[in-house]
């Protein structure tokens, strides 16, 4: 199961990878692949954090807005490369530990909730959720520079098995 959340993280490292620092900085455009890159680190880091600390909460309100993820590309691969240097060495009994999840749900007024989950559960979200802005990232690319993404980037799991 790891190596395929891992497998999720190195789609991102060969996309960025391929694309020209104009590109990833998306000028003139309102959203950038380094945006959409640096929210999804931060899904991934904030479980990392709820391990490390032993809080065990996994706080998706902790993002780390206008850091150098979202306008530098190597920032952003050195902070790929880590999470899936993470992913390989995390030890699966962590998996089943149990977590606090903790997220705004409400664009009208803040309505912070928490709720139960494990880690494992957060990690399958956040690859997941990953996926859904690569996508979003492969659409930026088409816009901007002449160069198609990797076949499956930006597609589900299931697609790509139902696709088969």
């Amino acid at each position: 199961m790891i190596k395929h959340y891992q497998a999720t993280i190195e789609q991102a490292i060969e996309f960025i990878s391929s694309i020209s620092d104009e590109a990833y900085l998306g000028q003139n455009q309102s959203s950038s692949i380094g945006a959409h890159t640096r929210h999804i680190i931060d899904h991934f880091r904030v479980i990392k954090s709820a391990l490390d600390s032993d809080s065990l909460i996994v706080d998706y309100e902790d993002r780390d807005r206008g850091n150098s993820i979202e306008t530098d590309k190597d920032s952003a691969l050195k902070a790929l490369e880590f999470l899936s240097s993470w992913l390989n060495e995390l030890k699966i009994e962590k998996l089943n530990q149990e977590c606090v999840v903790r997220a705004e749900v409400s664009n009208a007024d803040s309505c912070i909730t928490n709720c139960r989950s494990t880690i494992a559960r957060e990690i399958m979200f956040a690859a997941s959720h990953a996926v859904h802005h690569y996508a979003l990232m492969k659409n930026l690319i088409a816009d901007i520079q002449l160069i198609s993404a990797p076949n499956n980037f930006g597609v589900a799991p299931s697609t790509v098995q139902f696709q088969r």
